[in-house]
């Protein structure tokens, strides 16, 4: 963590300079902040509030969405390594994002996928979306007109845009245009196969965002961990340098 907001400050001083192609640009972030704070939450003793955005999850969410390209203001950051504690909140966040990323984020045409080793995995981020858009729907017509919750697809007519689950166990999917894919516990994930389809399905994207989000598990033999070791920790260490990958 400390690493990570060093990195950003770091940036931060690097993006003062003309030839540093990117900058952080506070707008940005605050406007994808304003709108998952008026989400709400979907169990236990906050459900139903709206969405308590703690410091280091407003930190995480500025930094990917706030860092963009001078040239063109297109995100910097394509991919998301986010490994965390058990118990923090990680599949009501990224449902935030899911919803932030399928009705939000001027896509046309987005394809959010949340991947998972098994579908009961995948249905932790995707139930919360589910109903974290269902109490949004309720209190905005303009949402209401325009999406649609099912078992296993939400859907945002406005835009031919649509939110849903990805698994090992599934029938494999064939000409994805992937906008945002979010991997789940990837710890868990036995090879990298569903990760890398859909990178592959991102290519055609100007702003396609991948993001892993992980407890840290137990497998050192697992793809997670190997990325972990080799990508992640070495950009955090300064010793690689990945301008497009955030990792915490």
């Amino acid at each position: 963590v400390i690493q990570a907001v060093q990195r950003h400050n770091s940036d931060i001083e690097k993006s003062k300079s003309d030839d540093y192609p990117f900058i952080f640009d506070e707008a940005v972030a605050d406007r994808v902040i304003g709108i998952i704070g008026k989400m709400r939450h979907t169990g236990g003793s906050f459900a139903g509030k709206r969405f308590d955005i703690q410091p280091f999850q407003a930190f995480m969410i500025a930094a990917i969405f706030g860092w963009v390209r001078k040239d063109n203001g297109l995100r910097r950051f394509k991919k998301v390594y986010i490994e965390t504690a058990k118990k923090s909140g990680k599949s009501e966040f990224m449902a935030a994002l899911e919803i932030y990323m399928g009705f939000f984020d001027k896509e046309a045409g987005a394809q959010v996928y949340t991947a998972a080793s098994k579908r009961a995995q995948a249905d932790h981020v995707f139930r919360p979306a589910k109903a974290m858009l269902t109490n949004l729907m309720k209190e905005s017509k303009k949402l209401n007109s325009i999406a649609r919750v099912m078992r296993n697809e939400i859907i945002n007519r406005s835009n031919n845009s649509f939110i849903k689950t990805l698994t090992s166990d599934s029938s494999t999917e064939d000409g994805m245009n992937v906008s945002c894919g979010v991997a789940d516990e990837y710890h868990a994930h036995t090879t990298d196969e569903i990760l890398a389809n859909m990178e592959s399905g991102a290519v055609a994207r100007e702003q396609a965002l991948i993001m892993i989000i992980t407890t840290a598990g137990f497998n050192k033999n697992s793809p997670c961990y190997e990325y972990r070791n080799n990508v992640v920790a070495p950009v955090l260490d300064n010793t690689f340098e990945l301008d497009t990958l955030f990792a915490i």
